[in-house]
Parts: structure tokens; sequence; C-alpha cells
């Protein structure tokens, strides 16, 4: 399903069509005019709007605010949420991790890192999560080709700032694939294993 514009909210500014790594978005009269067969549903667009006129039915901004509330309600800490893509070997890790035991790490699928929005790691954070992780693909090996780079660069962003204000440790970035998912499955661990925090 392709993304979805929310003309009431728009204010025509063109950054999702500038973004688009297919060209599925074009403006017509300050407005996106979104190609449902070029669309790939990558979440770029999504991420990027800021209004947050533009969603995705297949990973909407409610779904999302969904996981964060559910990670939230954990008893155990530290609290996790892990943003994994489709391609980065998901499933992979989350059974290696569900096999560790640990009832704390929660677990949501986005298409591609690119669908990550860095306000909604934020208000993650600040609504009672102590730790969110953001498992994407290695640049190159991304189905959703240059989405993955917006994304890298975005969330390196993040996590600069966050470190700067003494919140480095809340937020990860891991790059993952199938193959390497029993080595990444034991770093999660490591971060969200550890002591309880209080």
């Amino acid at each position: 399903m392709s993304a979805v514009v929310n003309e009431a909210a728009c204010m025509g500014c063109g950054l999702c069509s500038d973004l688009c790594p297919f060209n599925a978005i074009r403006m017509e009269a300050r407005a996106p005019r979104i190609s449902a067969e070029k669309c790939k549903s990558c979440g770029l667009c999504v991420s990027s709007c800021p209004r947050s006129a533009m969603d995705l039915s297949s990973c909407s901004r409610s779904t999302l605010a969904k996981a964060v509330w559910r990670a939230s309600l954990s008893t155990r800490r530290p609290r996790c949420l892990v943003l994994a893509c489709d391609y980065c070997g998901r499933e992979e890790v989350a059974g290696e991790v569900k096999a560790a035991g640990l009832g704390n790490v929660r677990f949501t699928r986005v298409p591609c890192a690119a669908r990550v929005d860095p306000a909604q790691v934020l208000e993650a954070l600040f609504s009672g999560l102590d730790l969110v992780i953001v498992l994407m693909c290695e640049p190159g090996a991304c189905a959703y080709e240059d989405a993955v780079l917006h994304a890298d660069a975005r969330l390196r962003l993040l996590a600069t700032c966050l470190g700067e204000l003494g919140l480095g440790d809340r937020f990860h970035i891991l790059r993952c694939n199938p193959r390497r998912a029993v080595e990444v499955a034991r770093t999660v661990i490591e971060l969200a294993g550890g002591p309880e925090r209080h």
C-alpha cells in the first residue's frame, strides 16, 4: 500500500517529493500526488514530513505509538523497543532474544529504517522507555535503495544529539542482516539484559 497524504495538514513544501528515492511523489499546485504504482512504502516521506501530513497504512504513526505504549507497560527494566526493518533479520534476532528470556524487549516492524521518525524516538524515550534500538540494513544492501542513506544520516544525528544531552546510552543503531542475526542479537541482549534500572 502506498503512502497517503493529509492535504489539510500539508503546507506544500515539496520535501517528500525531493526525498522520495522512487520518484513516486510529484507536486501539483503545491500538493503532493503519490503514484501507487511507483511507491514502495519505505516510509521516508512519512518520517521526513515537518507537518506529519504523510502516513503509511502498513506502518502508521498510530501503530508505532501503540508499540511504544505497549513497550512502556513492561514491568521489567530496562523497557526496550526494537524497531527493525523487513530485510535486516528481524525475526531471527527476535527469536534469539526471546530464547534468552528477555521479557522486557518488544520488537516492532518497520518496512525500512527510513520510516523511523526521530520525533517518535524522542517521544518513546520521554514516555517511559529506557532504550530504543533501530536495526537497519547496510548501505548498498537496502531493498529501498537510497532511503537507508537518509535514515542513516538522520538517525546518527539524533544519536549525536542524545549523546550531547547525556542520553547516548538510551538509543542505538545496529547494522544487521539475516547472516549476522546471532551476533546482533547478542548485542541487543547485552544492551537490554543488564541490571535493572530504577
